[in-house]
């Protein structure tokens, strides 16, 4: 019997997704990060080639928002590669969950993964952190 509670990213891939904006390499594209430990958590979707993005900073948000179309609460963000895009593929999660965003980061201690969520409203919870944020 089918859990009525199931969400539609479960019913739809079978297991969340980790998404990778783009992977840390060597010159020939080898990457420098093992992806293998963040599939515990789901089949890993790397959205742009390993290395360094295209030259065009609009083909790798076109890339992004391509990829993350059909973004869920229940799929994960890797924070590894370039930080700007890293922000854009977090922008257009929690635009597509209504706020909400897991993330994986990794624990050089453990050597593993572990997972996090935020949402907007907790990091907009009062009015005195949005003025000192604007200050």
């Amino acid at each position: 019997m089918t859990n009525p509670h199931q969400t539609l990213t479960t019913m739809t891939h079978n297991r969340p997704r980790v998404f990778v904006v783009n992977l840390p390499a060597d010159a020939d594209g080898t990457p420098r990060v093992s992806m293998r430990p963040a599939e515990f958590f789901g089949e890993v979707v790397t959205i742009l080639a390993n290395g360094k993005p295209p030259p065009d900073p609009m083909d790798s948000v076109a890339a992004i928002e391509r990829a993350m179309a059909d973004y869920t609460a229940d799929d994960f963000l890797v924070m590894v590669g370039e930080m700007d895009l890293i922000a854009l593929a977090t922008a257009f999660a929690m635009q597509a969950t209504g706020g909400v965003v897991q993330f994986l980061k990794w624990d050089r201690v453990h050597r593993a993964y572990f997972p996090y969520a935020a949402t907007l409203p907790q990091l907009f919870d009062d009015e005195q952190t949005i003025e000192t944020l604007t200050a």
